[in-house]
């Protein structure tokens, strides 16, 4: 114990090496069943239907405004589609499944037929950022690094993470803004600082009420479709 506490105490570099080893080797044992077992994370309805085939429109959608740029030497972006139902606004109909959330981008770099390993890479990369975000809170609140640290990985991998984060990986993201919520207001309250924050405020309510409703309303039908 007293090794695992100077190796904290040296600097915050260590700290995130250390945070880095253990949820990869924690990732790797919880997912490894996917691979093991030759699934993805990327599960029916919802995932399959909305979320993974949005993720690849989007993709095309980007290199279509790149390819524009680079042959024809203009930008213009394709706000319409005839294919979304009977015509719909683009931009409209994917801020929320794709366009809202910029680790979406990197889908740009991905090919479609390995778009399912971007998918699932993002997953595991929301849970990490979620921990990051936690920890930069509990830091800036005076938390020792060994307590962080176990709070951080109990934090990322709760339940609820590790079973939203399949259903609806989106719902992994407010675990990254609430202690960024949370750190802001800390910030207000102590240093006196005018920082606008309705955005985050709304970002917390939204929160609450989709992870309240979904646990209390949708948690039994959820069950029963794992």
């Amino acid at each position: 114990m007293r090794k695992i506490d100077s190796l904290f105490q040296k600097n915050e570099k260590k700290y995130w090496l250390v945070y880095t080893i253990i949820f990869v080797l924690i990732t790797a044992a919880v997912f490894s069943f996917f691979t093991f077992s030759g699934r993805t994370l990327v599960r029916r309805l919802d995932a399959w239907m909305q979320h993974y085939k949005a993720l690849i429109y989007y993709a095309r959608w980007l290199r279509s405004i790149v390819m524009n740029v680079v042959e024809n030497h203009s930008f213009s972006i394709p706000s319409y589609s005839f294919s979304m139902g009977y015509g719909s606004d683009i931009i409209t109909t994917l801020h929320y499944y794709v366009i809202g959330d910029p680790l979406n981008l990197l889908c740009l770099f991905v090919p479609v037929r390995y778009m399912y390993h971007l998918y699932g890479g993002l997953i595991i990369l929301r849970l990490y950022l979620a921990g990051i975000s936690f920890s930069c809170f509990c830091f800036y609140m005076g938390r020792d690094r060994k307590s962080t640290l176990t709070g951080a990985l109990v934090y990322i991998f709760s339940g609820f993470s590790l079973c939203y984060s399949v259903i609806n990986p989106y719902f992994v993201n407010p675990m990254i803004y609430f202690p960024l919520l949370l750190l802001g207001v800390e910030k207000i309250l102590k240093e006196k600082s005018l920082v606008y924050l309705s955005g985050w405020y709304f970002c917390l309510q939204s929160a609450i009420f989709i992870c309240s409703f979904d646990s209390v309303s949708g948690i039994s039908s959820v069950r029963a479709r794992i």
